[in-house]
């Protein structure tokens, strides 16, 4: 059984297999670098799919009006912070600055 392609080589730990419950879900086009941990914590995948369905980063980069060229390094390391965002070390960043998380079912 081969790998879907998440950014993250040729079926180490954590990849995404073929069949898998998080192969069949639908993946952010544009990952961070460690797409191979979606499997590992959904929150971080929840973080990556939210970024890539907003597609703000060209307005981001821009005056926020007027989308921009960005590149794909550029890409790169926005999903990689958004992901992050998702992650144990990113939740106590947000939690410092105030922000708590709830598990609301009305999302």
């Amino acid at each position: 059984m081969g790998s879907i392609s998440t950014g993250c080589g040729k079926s180490p730990p954590g990849c995404i297999i073929e069949g898998s419950s998080m192969a069949r879900s639908k993946l952010p086009k544009v990952r961070g670098i460690h797409a191979h941990r979606y499997s590992e914590n959904p929150e971080e995948l929840r973080f990556a799919k939210a970024w890539d369905e907003a597609d703000l980063l060209k307005y981001l980069l821009g005056d926020g009006v007027e989308r921009v060229e960005v590149s794909e390094r550029d890409e790169t390391v926005a999903a990689t912070v958004i992901q992050w965002l998702g992650s144990s070390v990113g939740e106590s960043f947000l939690e410092k600055l105030g922000y708590k998380r709830t598990n609301d079912d009305d999302e």
